[in-house]
């Protein structure tokens, strides 16, 4: 199923396509910053695949993983962080509540393009417990207009990060307390000490073919930033 908050099935390959949503690269922890520089293109977008077959419940943790792990993301962005923190912190564990606010850094104007998170390896660590490869390929890429009106393109083809969810009555991050069980974000996947061969194995193997890198036509007629 590719994802935009609608579900659709492509041939074996099972896509989530997540809304149109700002967010920096997974990699930058730069934010936005308000300027006059014209930027006429759409929203930097997430897309969110299966690439494996499942059954539940590993299906519905999967997929919960895959949109939590896009609005992790999305929380980079100083809009995205306002506009849906509260239901973020509903939906994750204390121990890994975003408070961060990335308003308070300034970095760049905005970004357009797309990245693909595709979950390619499940596992349950213990009972309850659902962790997810997710490989974040820079795909169909991503393009930042830089407040010196140049634009900058991500260079790395894919990150791997292996968020964790449980099926747990416990209290969310906003102390809220469900009624009965359901998944909970308990870890966000970074590791840090993650090599580039582990990354390679896991992900290569499941690298979208053709592997589009193309910056989206601007969504009115305009003269390239930065020329």
């Amino acid at each position: 199923m590719r994802r935009a908050y609608v579900a659709a099935v492509t041939g074996a390959l099972i896509v989530l396509p997540l809304a149109a949503c700002d967010a920096p690269d997974p990699e930058d922890s730069s934010t936005a910053t308000s300027t006059t520089i014209a930027f006429p293109y759409p929203a930097l977008q997430f897309y969110t695949e299966i690439a494996i077959p499942l059954e539940e419940p590993r299906l519905s943790a999967v997929e919960f993983a895959l949109d939590m792990k896009a609005n992790d993301l999305r929380m980079l962005d100083p809009q995205e962080f306002h506009a849906i923190r509260e239901e973020f912190r509903a939906k994750v564990a204390p121990e890994v509540d975003n408070n961060r606010d990335p308003s308070l850094s300034i970095g760049y104007v905005d970004k357009t393009g797309g990245v693909t998170l595709r979950a390619v390896e499940v596992r349950e660590p213990e009972e309850g417990v659902v962790e997810v490869s997710v490989c974040i390929y820079n795909t169909p890429g991503q393009y930042t207009l830089h407040i010196d009106g140049s634009i900058g393109e991500a260079v790395k083809p894919y990150h791997l990060r292996r968020p964790r969810v449980q099926w747990t009555d416990r209290p969310a991050a906003d102390g809220s307390v469900p009624d009965g069980p359901r998944w909970l974000f308990v870890d966000d996947g970074v590791d840090l000490s993650m090599t580039d061969e582990i990354k390679v194995g896991v992900c290569e193997p499941f690298k979208p073919d053709p592997f589009i890198q193309k910056m989206p036509d601007p969504t009115e007629p305009t003269t390239t930033p930065g020329g």
